[in-house]
């Protein structure tokens, strides 16, 4: 499977995601499949956030 595109918000082809994650939204990849000729669409979200400790 190969990624064709790799998109942050904004972007021509994130318009749908952006609308259904908001600002949740981080990027949306398009993978390709050309053993069974599908195309997959990902979308990476944020799901959770909270203050970072080191240490």
């Amino acid at each position: 499977m190969r990624i064709k595109a790799c998109l942050r918000p904004g972007q021509n082809g994130t318009k749908k995601w952006s609308t259904t994650y908001g600002d949740r939204l981080v990027s949306v990849r398009y993978r390709y499949d050309e053993n069974k000729k599908r195309r997959y669409t990902t979308v990476e979200i944020i799901v959770e956030e909270g203050d970072w400790n080191s240490g």
